[in-house]
């Protein structure tokens, strides 16, 4: 279980990185000055991006944390406990 719990946040933590490298590229690339893509499109994509950054990490991702990975790491670490409460 808890290498499962592990890999999942591994994961998680990896898809948002993905998520945020994206965003970047299409911020810097942004809709076709010349018109011939629908910016309009681009802008729908970008706001679903923002979207899944905003909403994602704190309704699915940081309970996780704070439910299977931070009681662990506050056992095994006591002394982490003041940055874990933050």
């Amino acid at each position: 279980m808890k290498q499962e719990a592990l890999r999942v946040i591994r994961e998680e933590h990896a898809t948002l990185a993905a998520m945020l490298q994206s965003l970047m590229q299409m911020v810097r690339r942004g809709p076709d000055p010349d018109g011939r893509d629908d910016s309009a499109l681009f802008f729908d994509v970008l706001r679903a991006m923002l979207f899944y950054i905003d909403e994602f990490p704190e309704k699915h991702h940081h309970p996780k944390e704070s439910d299977l990975l931070f009681p662990r790491v506050a056992r095994a670490a006591p002394h982490t406990l003041a940055a874990i409460d933050q």
